[in-house]
């Protein structure tokens, strides 16, 4: 039986489960009576994503497993006897069970690669959504928006969503990591035997957080600003292209305003010296970066950190694909509850469909062994998302076995293949610019 085959069943079972479907219904007399929407069926309408009218989603879903039709009024009556931490569980034991296996991809044979980062989404105009989410006025005369901020963690070679949160605008994105990166060290790092690997941009160097990742044995590769302190001032104006740095934490006040801002208690909670790896490195647009690091260099050279920190790209082009291809914006829910219900299905489906894309490349991968192609290819894997969200759902409502589930849909999606041309970039010339572009067609 595939890891993937497994992982599928887990879920299976779970949404059966009699402990999870008590614990996440807001109360006993919910999903009580024999309805046609149950607890499974309603979390399933959910992850299969509610992207077209409320009313034609709902029909084509039961129609295609024979059950009798319902409205939109009983959906959405249903869909709000339902905890949208379900949604953030079923995702937590896919993730924890796929991490707990072992069977998962490594940089160098060694690190787990993480990245982290946040982005502003938009969301519904309602009285609720503003006053739990908040809004944004540009001040330029238009009307508000509400918008909410999102942090997502993120494994760059397995291609899956650890953790994610919808909170308020003005949420701080380290305050918003460092909440979700400890219930991450509860119930998933213990899980990992492999060292971990934290990449992030110019945001995430601070004093504390460095501190943090020490103390929990985490390895990072942070982007940090020419002035993030006096010690990385001085290496900008050297004309040195790498150096070790030793930031003093009992000069400059460091220690005094870390207090102050509620980060440590007393002095002595905090090391007196931070130890550094600092490196120039050339951006994209020419510019120079700075990247600083805790790994030694006998481990990845200072040559290397440039292409390692290239890698935090992936979680970038994950924030493009929900925003564009999957649509995650595209809300049903006029309320935050149904909000998030719909986010963390978002994250679920998305996550279940990587790892039949991650079995669907590793077979791609062998046959491309036995060819002489100019390129290499991998998965479309907005193609494949699209093959999966309609299909899913047989298998977890027992229509299909999984044996017969895994070998079509496999063969589903290695169908949809597309070459890898490196360095491969093209100046962006927009002469008109289409509500609907051709080039960004939903997969949802």
């Amino acid at each position: 039986m595939s890891l993937t085959i497994k992982l599928l069943s887990i879920l299976e079972q779970e949404l059966r489960n009699e402990a999870f479907i008590k614990r996440y219904k807001i109360n006993a007399k919910a999903f009580s009576r024999n309805r046609v929407l149950t607890m499974g069926t309603t979390i399933l309408i959910l992850v299969n994503k509610v992207s077209k009218s409320l009313g034609v989603e709902i029909s084509k879903f039961l129609d295609r497993f024979g059950k009798p039709v319902v409205s939109k009024q009983a959906f959405s009556k249903a869909r709000y006897k339902l905890k949208a931490e379900a949604f953030s569980h079923l995702n937590e034991l896919l993730v924890s069970s796929f991490y707990d296996s072992g069977d998962y991809r490594l940089y160098k044979d060694k690190y787990v690669l993480l990245s982290s980062d946040g982005t502003n989404f938009h969301l519904p105009w309602t009285d609720e959504m503003v006053a739990e989410f908040s809004m944004m006025d540009n001040g330029m005369g238009e009307q508000p928006k509400c918008f909410g901020k999102c942090l997502k963690i993120y494994d760059i070679l397995n291609g899956l969503t650890l953790k994610t949160q919808l909170c308020k605008y003005e949420a701080a994105e380290l305050n918003m990591f460092a909440q979700n990166w400890k219930e991450l060290e509860d119930w998933l790092l213990p899980k990992i035997e492999d060292p971990v690997l934290l990449l992030a941009d110019m945001a995430y160097p601070a004093f504390w957080l460095i501190n943090m990742l020490n103390d929990s044995g985490v390895a990072f590769l942070f982007r940090c600003k020419k002035d993030y302190c006096t010690e990385v001032k001085a290496f900008v104006a050297s004309d040195k292209s790498h150096a070790n740095l030793r930031l003093d934490m009992t000069k400059y006040g460091r220690k005094k305003k870390l207090k102050r801002m509620g980060f440590i208690q007393d002095f002595s909670d905090f090391p007196d010296f931070i130890e550094l790896r600092i490196c120039r490195a050339k951006a994209k647009s020419g510019k120079e970066a700075y990247l600083i690091t805790c790994l030694p260099e006998e481990e990845v050279s200072n040559e290397e950190l440039s292409t390692l920190y290239h890698s935090r790209w992936g979680i970038e082009t994950s924030i493009h694909f929900d925003k564009n291809k999957i649509e995650i914006e595209n809300f049903s829910a006029k309320y935050p509850e149904g909000i998030r219900q719909e986010w963390q299905a978002a994250t679920l489906s998305s996550n279940i469909a990587q790892l039949l894309i991650n079995d669907a490349q590793e077979e791609l991968d062998k046959q491309q062994l036995e060819k002489d192609n100019k390129y290499s290819y991998q998965i479309n894997k907005s193609v494949a998302l699209g093959l999966v969200k309609d299909e899913l759902p047989r298998l977890l409502m027992g229509q299909e076995s999984y044996q017969a589930f895994y070998k079509r849909l496999i063969g589903l999606i290695l169908r949809y293949r597309e070459p890898i041309r490196p360095g491969r970039s093209f100046a962006r010339k927009r002469k008109h610019k289409h509500k609907y572009p051709i080039n960004m067609r939903r997969v949802t």
